[in-house]
Order: structure tokens, then sequence, then C-alpha cells
């Protein structure tokens, strides 16, 4: 079993854990933080996670990811903030965060 660690909106009442709980994966959900939408199950998920992190959410987060992932063989960081192109943009600002 593998712990998925997310980070989610405050209103989730989720608490942003990072763990390794088998070596042979880390994995972390990225869902965006917006409180306002979180809880509206009649929009589609792509506008429950309607969320752009910034460059500074993002790099507050690296750290962590840095440390976690020298304790697994695999790493998956998994953009659920699945509005528009947001997903891909941040995945890509986090892996040029994390190679820095």
């Amino acid at each position: 079993m593998v712990f998925v660690g997310v980070d989610a909106p405050a209103v989730s009442g989720l608490p942003r854990v990072l763990a390794v709980t088998n070596p042979e994966l880390f994995m972390v959900r990225f869902h965006g933080r917006s409180d306002s939408t979180w809880n509206d199950t009649s929009r589609s998920a792509a506008e429950r996670f309607r969320y752009l992190y910034s460059e500074a959410e993002l790099a507050e987060l690296v750290p962590a990811i840095a440390e976690h992932a020298a304790e697994a063989r695999e790493t998956h960081l998994l953009m659920n903030n699945c509005y528009r192109d947001y997903s891909v943009r941040n995945a890509a600002q986090l892996r040029d965060l994390l190679a820095g």
C-alpha cells in the first residue's frame, strides 16, 4: 500500500502530509487551493479544481518533495488542477523548481 499525500484547499479539511510509506513509490496529488469551488459538486471536476498554483506556492513544497523523493524508488506528482492547461503549466513549473 502507498500513502497518497494531497495538496488541497483548507476547506477540504485534508491535512497536507507528505510521507513515504512504501520504498517503491512516493505520491502526491495536487488539487489546487480554491476554497470556493471545492464543495460545489454541481460543477465538473475541471471547474471544481480550477486553480493555477503560483510559483511561490509550488516552491514552498519543493524541499519536502525533494526529501521524500530521495526515500522512494519512484515519485509520482499528479496535477489534478485539471482546468484548461493549468495542470500542464504547473507540472512544468514544479519540474523546473525541482531541477533547480
